[in-house]
C-alpha cells in the first residue's frame, strides 16, 4: 500500500495484532513502572509545602531545565476548611545576572500564548481542591521559590529550591514525557509495532515455506526488534545520567553496550544485513566441530538423555544465525544481574531474559524444520 506503513497480508494483520496486544501487556505490566518512577524519581521532586491555615498545599517542580525550552512547576491546593478561601500563588526565579529574566528563547518560550504569567489568584471552595502549573524559564542555574500566601492570611507558606540548567538531562526529561509516557507512548508504540511488522513482512514476502513456519518467523523477527528498540530508547535515556553512578558506571555502561551488540546482532540478521560476527563464526567453526565430536563420543556414551542436546549442539554450526549460541545472552543476564542497576534499566534484564527465550527457542524450531523439512518440499528454513 505504499509508502504506508500497514501490512498488507492477512498473516501480516494477524502478527501486528498479537504483537500489539502483548506489547501493550508488557508495557503497562513491567515497562511502564519503572519508566514513570524515574520520570517522578529523577526529573521532578515531590513536596509537601508548610500547611496554612486549613490549605494542604502539594508541589512537584522539575530538577533539570534547558535554555531551549520550558519546564512547568505544578502545585495542587486543597481547603480542608468548611469556608471559601482565596490565596495567590507565585513563582520567583533568581539566577546570576538576572537570568530569570534576561536571555530567554521567545520562540520556546510563547509559542501561541499571548501571556506568560507567574502569579495565580484563586477561589477554594470549601473542601475543594485545585491544581496548576507556572512556567520556568531563564539561563543558568535558578533558585525558585514557589509562595502561597491568603489573602486574610499574615504567613505565606513557600518552599525554595534549586533548579539546574543541563540540556542533555532536559533533552531526556523530555523524551521520556512525549515518547516514553501516556498518552503519547500509545500512538508511538503501536506506530513502532506496525512499522516493524511491515518491514518484517515485506522481508519474507518473496519466500515461500510452510504458513505457520512463516508466521513463527514474522512474529520471532518483529518481537526480537520490538525488544531492541524498547531496551535501547531506555539505554538512550539513561545516559545523561551515567556519571552518578559512581564506581558502577563502567560496569552500567558495559552493559549497556553489551545489550545494543546482541540484539543489534540479531537485528542485522532478522533485516538480512550482512553481519560482521559471520567471519569470526566461520573462524572458530572448525574448532566447534570438533568439540561436538568429542561430546558426542563421550558423553553420548554415559546416558541416551544427552542424545537431544547433543543433536542440538550438533546443528548449530550449520544455522544461519551469527550468534549460534546462547553465550553473548547469557553473559549480558550475568552482568545485569551482578550489581544494583540504575532504576531505568531494571527493564532491561526482563526484555533479555524474554528475548533469550525466544532466541532459543527459534534455534529448537529451526532444527526441527532442518531435520523433518525434507519430507515436505513446502518447508524451508529462512
Amino acid at each position: 500500500m505504499g509508502k504506508v506503513p500497514i501490512p498488507e497480508t492477512v498473516k501480516g494483520w494477524a502478527v501486528a495484532a498479537l504483537i500489539t496486544v502483548l506489547a501493550f501487556a508488557g508495557y503497562y505490566l513491567y515497562y511502564f513502572q519503572s519508566v514513570n518512577d524515574f520520570y517522578y524519581g529523577r526529573l521532578y521532586r515531590a513536596e509537601p509545602l508548610p500547611r496554612m491555615a486549613d490549605i494542604q498545599i502539594r508541589l512537584n517542580a522539575p530538577r533539570y531545565f534547558a535554555i531551549f525550552g520550558t519546564r512547568w512547576v505544578y502545585f495542587t491546593l486543597q481547603n480542608r476548611g468548611e469556608t471559601t478561601k482565596e490565596v495567590w500563588v507565585s513563582l520567583s526565579l533568581e539566577g546570576k545576572e538576572d537570568s530569570a529574566i534576561h536571555d530567554w528563547n521567545l520562540p520556546f518560550l510563547f509559542g501561541t500564548s499571548a501571556l506568560i504569567q507567574r502569579s495565580l489568584h484563586i477561589e477554594l471552595p470549601p473542601n475543594g481542591s485545585v491544581s496548576g502549573r507556572l512556567p520556568i524559564f531563564g539561563r543558568g542555574d535558578l533558585i525558585a521559590t514557589l509562595q502561597v500566601a491568603g489573602v486574610n492570611e499574615k504567613f505565606p507558606s513557600k518552599k525554595t529550591f534549586l533548579i539546574l540548567q543541563n540540556p542533555g538531562r532536559s533533552l531526556a526529561h523530555s523524551f521520556v514525557e512525549q515518547i516514553l509516557l501516556p498518552p503519547w507512548s500509545n500512538g508511538f508504540l503501536l506506530f513502532a509495532v506496525f512499522v516493524i511488522c511491515t518491514l518484517v513482512e515485506n522481508r519474507n514476502s518473496s519466500r515461500i515455506i510452510h504458513p505457520w513456519l512463516s508466521f513463527w518467523k514474522m512474529f520471532y523477527a518483529s518481537a526480537v526488534l520490538l525488544l531492541f528498540l524498547g531496551g535501547s530508547l531506555l539505554v538512550l535515556v539513561s545516559l545523561p545520567w551515567w556519571s552518578d553512578l559512581g564506581k558502577g558506571k563502567y560496569y552500567t555502561i558495559a552493559s549497556m553496550i553489551l545489550f545494543i551488540f546482541v540484539f543489534l546482532s540479531l537485528t542485522l540478521d532478522i533485516i538480512g544485513v550482512e553481519n560482521p560476527l559471520k567471519p569470526l563464526w566461520q573462524r572458530i567453526k572448525p574448532y566447534a566441530g570438533h568439540l561436538l565430536q568429542f561430546l558426542r563420543a563421550r558423553v553420548g556414551r554415559v546416558s541416551s538423555l544427552f542424545h537431544p542436546l547433543l543433536r542440538f549442539l550438533t546443528h548449530l554450526p550449520e544455522l544461519k544465525q551469527s550468534l549460534a549460541s546462547p553465550i553473548p545472552w547469557l553473559l549480558l543476564l550475568l552482568l545485569l544481574l551482578l550489581r544494583n542497576t540504575p532504576p531505568l534499566l531494571f527493564p532491561l534484564t526482563g526484555i533479555t531474559r524474554l528475548g533469550l527465550v525466544l532466541y532459543v527457542l527459534n534455534l529448537f524450531l529451526e532444527i526441527y524444520w532442518r531435520e523433518h523439512g525434507s519430507s515436505n518440499n513446502n518447508l524451508h528454513p529462512t
